[in-house]
Parts: structure tokens; C-alpha cells; sequence
């Protein structure tokens, strides 16, 4: 692969301008997605973290009107002191399972952990589609005696 060939393009339009981070991009049943993680619109506290998703009508460039917020860390183990932290979602696909994995709580503890958002329904641009796991799919083992440390990154 040569990157000399590369060209940096910016942001990609018609994303909202607020903090974000960790984007992943999808494809899915013929159209494009892209999913972050960023503060809720309008919040610079830097004590929040959601999980949005928009609809991309090419690589370079979201439909504003797509977007909308996946989740919010409304659970108690996606939450620390008083920060709550949904961040590096990874779009996976099986036969078994479609849906996203990502990161929750502090990722400089060892209380990191990693959640599932699950697409059940037809329309990934529909909340009603995605089912949020109640539980972590992996975490530190609680008394500290082996298993993963804070696992996570999910990106």
C-alpha cells in the first residue's frame, strides 16, 4: 500500500461539529453507515459520552437527518464516579449476530469493560431496531484474580 498516493480530504460533511471520536464506518444491506462516539449535542462537560449513528451518503459525506443517538450510558457498569462512557464502537457482522461492539466506563481502570448493541430489527436507522445488551460481553474479574484486565478497546 502506498500512502504517498493518499489524499486527506477533512472531516466528512454534514457530521454534527461537537467533540467526537472513535468512528467506525459500515456497510449494511446496500448503504453506508457511520458510527462515534461523542459528547451529547450541546454538553462540553466532558462528563458524558454517547453513541451516535448516521446514514453516509458516500465516504465523504453523512445525511444530517440520519443521525441520532444509539446510547447513552444509562447502565450501571457503563458508568464511573460521575462520568458515563460509551466509546469504540466496532460494527460486526456474522450469520449469528449483527450489531456493535464498544467500550464502556473508564478505560484507565481496570473497570473498562465491553458491551453489545444488538440490530434486531429491519431498519438500523430506527431505535427500535437495536437492542442494548443489559450486561458487559467481557469484563475484569471482580475479585481481581485473573481473566482480562479492563478489556476494551472495542475499535
Amino acid at each position: 500500500m502506498d500512502a504517498s498516493s493518499w489524499q486527506f480530504l477533512g472531516p466528512v460533511r454534514g457530521m454534527p461539529d461537537h467533540w467526537a471520536i472513535d468512528a467506525t464506518v459500515f456497510p449494511l444491506n446496500g448503504r453506508l453507515y457511520c458510527c462515534w462516539s461523542g459528547w451529547p449535542p450541546g454538553d462540553h462537560s466532558d462528563t458524558e459520552q454517547d453513541l451516535f449513528l448516521t446514514e453516509l451518503r458516500n465516504p465523504e459525506e453523512a445525511i444530517p437527518e440520519t443521525t441520532f443517538c444509539l446510547s447513552k450510558p444509562n447502565l450501571e457498569w457503563e458508568r464511573l464516579d460521575n462520568r458515563g462512557i460509551n466509546e469504540g464502537p466496532q460494527f460486526l457482522s456474522t450469520p449469528a449476530f449483527t450489531g456493535i461492539v464498544y467500550s464502556a466506563c473508564g478505560s484507565w481502570t481496570n473497570k473498562y469493560k465491553l458491551g453489545i448493541i444488538q440490530l434486531t430489527g429491519p431498519n438500523p436507522l430506527y431505535q427500535s431496531s437495536w437492542q442494548k445488551w443489559q450486561n458487559p460481553l467481557m469484563m475484569s474479574d471482580p475479585d481481581g484474580k485473573g481473566g482480562p484486565h479492563g478489556p476494551g478497546h472495542a475499535s
